[in-house]
């Protein structure tokens, strides 16, 4: 590509361009802001790459929270739930509903919990006219010293 008669050269361009990317303006944007085509554009976006100097076309997005404080959370509010209802079954789609977590969440904290010694797993139907629908319980585990680990 040559230079435009009368026009900034090559390294005024490719620096015009960073910035309006650093802007995050899309090629159409800097080729209007520029005054030349998006096929120009898109020669400097391959140049800067090559040259290993392409700012992101978008802003970065923003860093989630980290994973641990909810996973601490669900743990406390199905173990206050067992801890508030200790000789009724749950299954964890019945905890999940009452405590607005998804049952993914809710059967890794029980498996925990079994696991712990803190809860234990009863293997049930799932309707006591039909005994053909195996279903998973759980309820708050005989041992009271074992809730003393929660946490």
């Amino acid at each position: 590509m040559s230079r435009p008669k009368n026009g900034p050269g090559m390294a005024a361009r490719l620096a015009t361009y960073r910035s309006l990317r650093e802007r995050h303006l899309t090629y159409d944007q800097a080729a209007a802001e520029m005054g030349v085509t998006r096929d120009a554009i898109r020669w400097y976006a391959k140049a800067l790459r090559e040259n290993g100097d392409l700012p992101p076309a978008r802003p970065p997005k923003p860093t989630p929270p980290p994973q641990e404080p909810r996973r601490d959370a669900a743990r406390e509010a199905v173990l206050g739930h067992l801890l508030t209802w200790p000789s009724s079954l749950f299954s964890a789609w019945d905890l999940g509903r009452v405590l607005g977590l998804c049952d993914a969440s809710v059967r890794r904290v029980l498996r925990q919990l079994v696991a712990e010694g803190v809860a234990k797993q009863v293997d049930g139907t799932r309707y006591p006219s039909d005994q053909r629908v195996p279903a998973r319980r759980y309820q708050l585990a005989a041992n009271e010293n074992a809730v003393v680990g929660r946490g």
